[in-house]
């Protein structure tokens, strides 16, 4: 015979509160509980369409030094490249990683595979 406390039962009606919305959600995915269905490539839960985001990255050097001047200048810089979309990631060797949004190519838009060259 097991019993439970206070701190038991609660995880006990933590667990089944989960599961009922694992199970809720696969009825409203169409799956059966417990059941996995592989879902096609590019899609989500429930098989909705997933856009794949393409990034293009850059690696700017961050100016030498403590000097108040050098800060200001790096921050002017990455003021300039935030206008132009680019996102820091990090930081470290003194280097800066950006990434921003590529843009789409003309096979992105069609939805047709590029042509090898």
């Amino acid at each position: 015979m097991v019993l439970f406390g206070p701190v038991e039962r609660e995880q006990e009606a933590r667990l089944s509160a989960v599961s009922q919305q694992r199970s809720a959600l696969s009825r409203l995915c169409g799956r059966q509980p417990g059941g996995r269905t592989p879902s096609p490539p590019m899609k989500g839960r429930c098989g909705i369409a997933i856009k794949r985001r393409k990034w293009e990255y850059r690696i700017v050097d961050i100016p030498g030094g403590q000097q108040t001047k050098k800060w200001r200048q790096y921050r002017e810089l990455l003021n300039e490249l935030g206008q132009e979309g680019w996102e820091l990631v990090s930081s470290a060797d003194r280097r800066a990683h950006l990434k921003r949004e590529a843009e789409p190519t003309p096979a992105d838009k069609t939805g047709e595979a590029e042509p090898e060259a």
